[in-house]
């Protein structure tokens, strides 16, 4: 198997701990390659690298599997870095919650052994495009969520949605969700929205902090084309796809929906998304004691 190692900024705790997965991964018959400047991080902080060829945004990505070593924000950075290349990813968890780099590092043999054996499966997860219609030029791609907000933290903003050209509602709001499955156990949930399992063909809007208890979130096919209006005085908008932010003076349109491309990760009998709820989120725990 040809195996890509993709890393961002990672907490210097965990610098030795990444060493040993590279060390472990080197020493399986496999073609081990890392990401050139995450490479160039780990080597400025003493720990090695053994050898590895290393790539870049123009290498060509004939990969088998993309191995994100981090945490969920990595594993985004991850997805948006292989976005239209259609290489199964596969998370080794080095941050905290671990929705999506949910195999910790000392398992690496175990998993590497499943894959060897083709024991797991690849799961397909909806990619949301977004674009402005008019000047600015807003544009890009989401995993987990695309968000509209305001800048100005004592002022609401209005937001017009309608779907398939249908006029859905306006409110005044902080701002609004549109969210993946994917993005269904982040920021979305926070705000009230529901969980959806990965497989739903569907989106979740979740309206931020709405100044109306008539505005509640909705449940859309993810074939929907989805468009945004939002005014606002004394505010720019901020408009946002996973982790890129972009700042606007105007925001006359924002066109959202479901890209042609799929993100690919790879899923293992072992841990059902059911499962990772429970540990994750504690999903069902009753705290009546």
């Amino acid at each position: 198997m040809n195996i890509a190692l993709f890393g961002f900024g990672i907490v210097e705790d965990y610098y030795p701990h990444i060493e040993l997965v590279i060390q472990t991964l080197v020493k399986t018959p496999h073609t081990i390659a890392i990401y050139d400047e995450f490479a160039k991080k780990i080597h400025a902080k003493g720990f090695k690298t053994f050898d590895c060829a290393e790539y870049n945004e123009t290498t060509p990505k004939n990969f088998d599997f993309v191995f994100s070593l981090g945490g969920d924000g990595t594993f985004l950075k991850c997805a948006h870095f292989f976005y239209k290349h259609e290489i199964p990813l596969l998370g080794i968890n080095f941050g905290k919650l671990g929705f999506l780099a949910d195999i910790m590092p000392e398992k690496i043999l175990n998993y590497i052994e499943k894959l060897e054996n083709k024991q797991y499966r690849i799961c397909a997860r909806t990619v949301l495009n977004y674009t402005s219609t008019s000047e600015p030029i807003v544009q890009g791609m989401a995993l987990n969520e695309i968000t509209v907000q305001k800048s100005n933290n004592l002022k609401l903003i209005r937001l017009k949605l309608a779907i398939n050209n249908v006029h859905a509602y306006s409110f005044w709001a902080d701002g609004i969700i549109i969210s993946t499955p994917t993005g269904s156990t982040g920021y979305a949930l926070s705000l009230g929205g529901p969980i959806i399992t990965p497989d739903s063909n569907t989106l979740a809007i979740v309206p931020i902090a709405p100044h109306s208890l008539t505005v509640r979130p909705l449940i859309v096919p993810d074939s929907s084309v989805i468009e945004i209006e939002a005014h606002g005085e004394f505010t720019d908008f901020f408009v946002s796809g996973d982790y890129k932010l972009q700042q606007v003076k105007n925001l006359p349109k924002l066109l959202i929906q479901k890209s042609s491309f799929d993100i690919f990760t790879v899923q293992f009998d072992d841990m059902s998304f059911f499962e990772i709820l429970q540990n994750k989120l504690q999903l069902g725990l009753d705290v009546r004691k």
